[in-house]
């Protein structure tokens, strides 16, 4: 099939104009570097995991013309970006703050104890989460796709409390002692969306929480002039964590309504098709939704396009503004398939964006993006910006994942966990010398007379 070589190439393509951008500012740690590479692995894992698919090269060629539009505003902004570069030392910014573990530690335990709050006023026992998970696990995603599910106050905290603990965990990990281990920030960051998975079925928020996490530990790697954005330690400290989390992901499919009773064949296979479909089908349905809106011979009929005014992009503005449109849970409720390998109804961040703003006019909206991306990143290593510069990154880094599937936008609780980091951060840089005073054990050092006038 040459579709699928094309392909392939378009999407090698897509890492090396990522890999140029590096070479021109001497780190992968700028937005428009780590959203080519989100994607370069968005489409290559796809291509290779199922070699057998037809993806149109257009549609990946439509996908390397954005990441290039994205990056285009960090190559013109190079000089400012890296030879001026005056971003604080992370002393300096007070990243291993007391105050900054309080907060840690209030939002962490607060979301894990908001939980099974929420869980129990949704009807389910703790008995029945001990000792009959998977079909408690089960029963609470039927009645998620039912949209039977009570909105209470626990359950809006567990989901918006996780995210900015993922993030300021990131943070004090990579900021830690060579003594410490970290299991504690790493225990607290990841176990409220974890047990999401198991209770509930919900993987979304899991892998969420980890570029979080990691967009956390970039985060302190820009203070410290450190331009990589892994360590080969680091990678071995995760791995227990990424054995946990991958059986914790087989038992929410599992959840999804499989017979325990069946044969481990017949199980195996059921798994696999799970996994290729989250993992492989966004690729493959969004071709198909692309060739179809082109002209093209497409699997699946699809709506035509209508100027939906950004409402698929920014859908949690438009719900707080009061907005009437409804969509179906899931945002859409095509589910393209490949017999016996995928079906999946994501169909990534790219066709809310062309239902926004047209096939022209959504590449200008990721030229524009790249543009504000830049200006404020360029303004949060010179110093200025420090706390929402510092925030955006962060999120930025979770809507790069986010976005194989839908844009991390439609969700409120984003925003809040943006705002949340936010005013955490500045707070912690504009009165670090007070709250070191209140937050830090008066045993452990004395403070300078000037810092004490300095309040």
């Amino acid at each position: 099939m040459p579709e699928k070589y094309i392909s392939i190439i378009i999407s090698i393509s897509i890492f090396l104009q990522a890999y140029c951008v590096r070479l021109h500012t001497g780190t992968w740690l700028t937005p428009a570097s780590l959203y080519g590479l989100f994607w370069a692995g968005f489409t290559t894992i796809p291509l290779l995991v199922v070699p057998d698919g037809y993806t149109n090269p257009i549609a990946i060629l439509y996908i390397l013309s954005s990441c290039i539009l994205f990056s285009l505003p960090t190559l013109i902004f190079r000089q400012h970006l890296w030879m001026r570069n005056r971003i604080p030392s992370s002393d300096e910014a007070n990243l291993s703050s007391a105050f900054l573990r309080f907060c840690f530690f209030a939002l962490g335990i607060t979301a894990l104890v908001a939980a099974p709050i929420n869980w129990q006023l949704q009807g389910f026992s703790l008995y029945s989460m001990a000792f009959n998970l998977l079909e408690t696990s089960n029963q609470f995603l039927v009645k998620r796709y039912d949209e039977s599910l009570d909105t209470n106050i626990f359950g809006q905290i567990s989901i918006v409390f996780s995210y900015p603990t993922a993030v300021l965990g990131g943070i004090l990990y990579a900021g830690r002692a060579p003594a410490d281990r970290g299991l504690r920030y790493l225990s607290i960051s990841l176990s409220p969306p974890l047990l999401a998975m198991l209770v509930e079925a919900a993987k979304g928020a899991v892998f969420l929480s980890i570029a979080l996490f990691w967009s956390g530990t970039l985060i302190w790697k820009l203070h410290n002039k450190d331009r990589s954005i892994f360590s080969l330690g680091s990678i071995i400290k995760f791995a227990p964590w990424a054995g946990l989390i991958i059986l914790s992901t087989v038992f929410a499919f599992m959840a999804r309504g499989m017979d325990t009773d069946d044969s481990i064949s017949v199980i195996l296979s059921g798994l696999y098709f799970s996994i290729v479909s989250y993992s492989a089908g966004h690729l493959y349905a969004f071709s198909d939704w692309f060739s179809y809106i082109i002209g093209d011979y497409a699997v699946l009929s699809y709506r035509d396009l209508v100027d939906s005014n950004g409402f698929y992009t920014f859908m949690a503005v438009f719900n707080a503004l009061g907005t009437s449109k409804v969509v179906p849970h899931g945002v859409y409720d095509e589910y393209f398939f490949i017999d016996n390998v995928l079906q999946t109804n994501i169909y990534t961040h790219f066709r809310g964006l062309i239902l926004d703003f047209g096939m022209i006019g959504s590449l200008l909206v990721s030229a524009a993006a790249g543009l504000f991306l830049s200006i404020v990143h360029i303004q949060f290593l010179n110093g200025n910006l420090k706390a929402i510069g510092a925030s955006l990154f962060a999120h930025f880094i979770g809507y790069c994942y986010t976005s194989f599937i839908i844009s991390l936008l439609i969700w409120n609780s984003v925003f809040a966990s943006f705002a949340l980091v936010s005013i955490i951060l500045f707070i912690n840089s504009k009165y670090k010398y007070l709250l070191n005073i209140l937050f830090s054990n008066p045993e452990k050092g004395i403070y300078r007379r000037d810092q004490i006038q300095n309040l």
